[in-house]
C-alpha cells in the first residue's frame, strides 16, 4: 500500500476518541519516513509514542514458527504444527473445518519477508533507540514470559 494511503488510514484511526487513552500499532511504521510522519502527527495530537517493543527472535526460529503456522478455512482458528497441531486428519478441533497453510507461510516467502524487514524496517530500531523508546524482548521465551515483560513495559 502506498505511504500516503497507509499514513492517512493510520492518522484517521488514531484521531478517534478511543485512542485518547492509548493505542497499540502492529506492523506500522515500517520505514523511517513513516515513523517521522507518525511522530510529527502524534506530537500535534498530544499522543506521543511512549514505547516501541521489539520481540527479538532469531531468523531460523521465525522461519520454523511461520512455516509451521496453519489456519482453519471455516472458523479461522490458528494452529501451529509444533506447539498446537490440529487433528491428525488436518481438521479443526473447534469446527471440523479444513486446516491449511497460507501461501505466504512457505519457507521461500518467509525468508523473503525477513530480508525485506532487514532492509526496510530494521533501521527503525536505531531510530527509536536514539529516542529512548525501544524495549527489546527476547521473543524466543515462553508466551507467558513474553506477555509478562510486555505488560510490565506498557504499564510503566
Amino acid at each position: 500500500m502506498p505511504d500516503p494511503v497507509m499514513i492517512g488510514l493510520v492518522k484517521e484511526r488514531l484521531s478517534q476518541d478511543d485512542c485518547n487513552s492509548g493505542f497499540i500499532l502492529d506492523g506500522f511504521p515500517r520505514t523511517i519516513h513513516q515513523a517521522e510522519v507518525l511522530d510529527s502527527f502524534l506530537e500535534k495530537e498530544n499522543k506521543p509514542i511512549t514505547n516501541v517493543l521489539l520481540l527479538d527472535v532469531e531468523s531460523e526460529i521465525l522461519v520454523k514458527r511461520l512455516t509451521s503456522r496453519r489456519l482453519c478455512r471455516n472458523c479461522g482458528k490458528d494452529y501451529n504444527m509444533i506447539t498446537n497441531p490440529p487433528t491428525k486428519e488436518s481438521r479443526c478441533k473447534i469446527c471440523g473445518g479444513e486446516v491449511y497453510r497460507r501461501a505466504d507461510d512457505c519457507e521461500e516467502t518467509v525468508i523473503n519477508r525477513l530480508q525485506v524487514y532487514d532492509a526496510q524496517t530494521k533501521p527503525l530500531l536505531e531510530y527509536y533507540e536514539k529516542r529512548n523508546k525501544l524495549s527489546r524482548i527476547d521473543g524466543s521465551q515462553t508466551i507467558q514470559t513474553v506477555q509478562g515483560q510486555i505488560t510490565k513495559i506498557v504499564s510503566t
